[in-house]
């Protein structure tokens, strides 16, 4: 696979992982089942990847 194949199915995933989560509460939402799930698996997220960009900052060397 060549790199700028992999770039592209990368931003796939990438943009699937952003955009799903919010699918699926728009979706709880309509269906009024388990928004209460939706809405903290939300948090959680966003909560994880905040946590995580900031843990990989803090523990990058400079060269």
């Amino acid at each position: 696979m060549t790199s700028r194949t992999a770039n592209y199915f990368v931003g796939i995933l990438l943009g699937i992982a952003i955009v799903a989560p919010w699918l699926l509460f728009v979706a709880s939402i309509m269906s009024g089942k388990l928004v209460w799930l939706t809405a903290l698996d939300l948090i959680g997220t966003r909560v994880w990847v905040s946590w995580s960009c900031c843990a990989g900052a803090a523990t990058t060397i400079a060269p």
